[in-house]
């Protein structure tokens, strides 16, 4: 799973702006039984969501780049808000189709500034691979 955000700071006088990251998430489905896949935290507001998949019978064997394509949501591969007993609700890829997903979507984080200290919290549900931050400064 990788991870690549961004943050410019708005106003100096705001105390809360956002950060946006952009998430790969890649992962296989081995089975042809429905399989729920979590993904992350439904409070988390995001957009841009799209699903690919390379079928079970043409994944690569090898470090080769597959060849992904574009997964219409819909009767077999769906995405949905999943409640759980007494714990937030997560948004998660539901399939019955075997393969190798890529999952991608953009999340905003709020960043809060105390003078010259920002901070933000990101709760993911899936430990990540690679992760890359840009910082814009605002020129003055």
């Amino acid at each position: 799973h990788t991870v690549e955000g961004s943050y410019e700071p708005g106003i100096t006088s705001q105390e809360v702006s956002t950060a946006a990251f952009k998430f790969a998430l890649e992962l296989r489905v081995f089975d042809s039984q429905w399989t729920l896949i979590p993904v992350i935290d439904s409070q988390v507001i995001t957009e841009d969501w799209t699903v690919q998949r390379v079928g079970a019978d043409v994944v690569p064997a090898d470090n080769v780049e597959p060849t992904w394509a574009p997964v219409p949501l819909g009767s077999d591969t769906i995405l949905v808000s999943q409640e759980l007993d007494g714990m937030p609700s997560r948004r998660v890829l539901a399939t019955n189709v075997p393969g190798l997903y890529r999952i991608s979507f953009t999340a905003y984080v709020f960043v809060h500034s105390a003078r010259n200290l920002r901070s933000l919290s990101l709760a993911l549900l899936h430990p990540i691979a690679a992760a890359r931050l840009r910082v814009k400064q605002s020129g003055k």
